[in-house]
């Protein structure tokens, strides 16, 4: 396309200066009387005739002196465009026009002569239209680009046939890759063929199983990770929190504090650990063969000071056997107390010192949940604490009584003793005592009871 534009350019180029040299020749023969008479009205004539042929852009007379006379784009006598030759006057000798070419025309220059050659009367510059040009090269283009236009999807529809073939297998790929990319790992390639495309295809799936092991393999990992952390976090605050209950219980025995404060600080860390709300602690009453509730918190709260028999419920099945209780669903238990609708899944724990059962220490639950082992060793070890503390206090209470026994024994005592002595027989006795210790002031004592 290049070349024929090239090819057409220069025929028309040649065409176009061999027409402007003939125009021109014809062009200084109408002039040269004109120019010589300089019948200036004659030329704006032919100025004007040219001004209606489209395929003159230009058409200027100058003077001898280079100087215009006509211009067809200016018409009159004021010039203030003056537009002059592109040629040296005295370089334009008789048939011999000068041609330059500009953007979307042809400018022509020529010297006008008297016959002869003899004289020159002045000069004439016309300038031709290279629109033909501009429109033939369009043709040019707008063909070429059609039968581009068409080579090119003729060749897009044979290359996409032809690639077909080995593309479709290498989208397969990009869409299993992408999957596997988004997560699922057990998506596999569908090989088609024993070429380099089947052996890729085999060799992706077997990528692809050993990534979805590993994958699986570091998923387990990090799953039992996560669970050996959480219990291990979890045993940490178990411990820290009785850790933390065994201090308040010790530094409680140690200031003698009220044994309810201490069982009430027990039973709120045993019930922050077991997941609930809902604790208790009963003692035991032997001379009245009840259950006494001491501390109790949640749904519980509302039995606090209440009594039940001993042998009554959950709490009576663990004070008889000794055992811990464990109720998954309590409103199946046969026994249930009437007063605990709320109550469903239940941990009772006995509070023991040797062989004897001091109380029952429970946890409760208003709906049924999995029954928790570490729940189960949180009582237990808290269920310690609180016989600890029970025990402290019996102790207390029976030395208390013990000191207050032996006071009360010691003033009687010391009763009897100043009666005594305020009797004439402890007077008397009182008196021999005195002369024993001072035998000097046996006489003196003497003499003076005389």
């Amino acid at each position: 396309t290049m070349l024929t534009i090239r090819r057409e350019r220069e025929s028309f180029h040649s065409e176009l200066e061999k027409q402007a040299h003939l125009v021109l020749v014809v062009m200084s023969e109408r002039l040269r009387d004109l120019l010589y008479n300089m019948q200036v009205t004659e030329i704006d004539r032919i100025a004007f005739d040219m001004k209606e042929n489209e395929a003159i852009t230009r058409f200027r007379v100058y003077n001898n002196e280079g100087g215009i006379l006509v211009d067809m784009d200016q018409p009159g006598r004021d010039f203030p465009d003056p537009h002059p030759l592109f040629t040296e006057m005295s370089s334009l000798a008789p048939d011999q026009p000068k041609f330059y070419w500009h953007e979307g025309e042809l400018v022509a220059e020529t010297g006008v002569w008297t016959t002869g050659g003899r004289e020159r009367v002045g000069f004439a510059q016309l300038g031709f239209s290279t629109a033909p040009l501009v429109e033939r090269i369009g043709v040019l283009t707008a063909e070429s680009s059609t039968l581009a236009a068409v080579t090119l999807l003729i060749g897009i529809l044979l290359a996409t046939l032809m690639a077909r073939q080995l593309t479709n297998p290498i989208r397969e790929l990009i869409r299993t890759a992408n999957k596997m990319a988004a997560g699922d790992l057990g998506t596999r390639l569908q090989p088609e063929g024993r070429g380099e495309i089947g052996q890729l295809g085999h060799a992706f799936n077997d990528m692809a199983s050993a990534i979805e092991r590993r994958e699986t393999d570091l998923r387990n990992l990090a799953v039992g990770l996560e669970q050996t952390v959480k219990e291990r976090t979890w045993e940490l605050q178990q411990q820290n929190q009785y850790l933390a209950a065994l201090h308040e219980v010790t530094l409680g025995l140690i200031e003698n504090l009220d044994v309810v404060r201490l069982l009430e600080a027990i039973m709120t860390r045993a019930a922050s650990l077991a997941n609930t709300e809902h604790t208790f602690v009963s003692i035991v009453n032997r001379e009245r063969s009840e259950l006494q509730f001491r501390v109790a918190q949640g749904l519980y709260k509302s039995y606090l000071g209440k009594q039940i028999a001993v042998t009554q419920g959950l709490s009576g099945r663990v004070v008889a056997s000794g055992q811990m209780m464990i109720e998954q669903d309590y409103q199946q238990y046969a026994e249930r107390h009437p007063d605990f609708g709320w109550l469903r899944t239940a941990i009772y724990v006995p509070l023991r010192s040797e062989s004897e059962i001091l109380g029952v220490i429970g946890l409760g639950y208003d709906q049924v949940v999995p029954i928790n082992p570490n729940h189960v060793d949180i009582l237990n070890q808290f269920a310690q604490l609180a016989s600890l503390a029970l025990l402290n206090a019996q102790l207390y209470s029976a030395s208390q009584q013990e000191l207050s026994a032996t006071e009360q024994a010691l003033l009687a005592e010391e009763e009897r003793r100043k009666a005594y002595l305020k009797s004439p027989q402890g007077r008397a006795e009182s008196f021999a005592d005195r002369i024993t210790q001072n035998s000097s002031g046996a006489l003196i004592a003497i003499h003076n009871l005389a």
